[in-house]
């Protein structure tokens, strides 16, 4: 993975959320899946739900996001980052 693809990542905006019928109103988290596509589309999947009580076009369309492929990305990021910390580090210890 480049370091452009995993910089990617980090245009992505986390969300907080809840489901409209969900009764408890418990809170959850994710990402918008037209946003991530925009970055990676290939975690994106788009599906179509078959709404057996209305006319048959109407059929909802939903995305769904690929959290599990994601993670590698964001392993690879993190890792990133960390070099760049350890190297801000070492400069600072040098400095004194």
């Amino acid at each position: 993975m480049t370091n452009d693809f995993c910089d990617n990542i980090l245009k992505i905006t986390p969300k907080k959320y809840n489901f409209i019928n969900d009764e408890n109103k418990k809170e959850r988290y994710g990402i918008i899946a037209q946003e991530l596509e925009e970055f990676f589309p290939n975690l994106v999947t788009n599906s179509e739900i078959i709404n057996a009580e209305a006319e048959a076009d109407a059929d909802i369309k939903i995305k769904t996001v690929n959290y599990l492929e994601l993670i590698p990305i964001m392993i690879a990021k993190m890792k990133v980052m960390q070099n760049e910390i350890d190297e801000l580090k070492a400069c600072l210890e040098k400095s004194k």
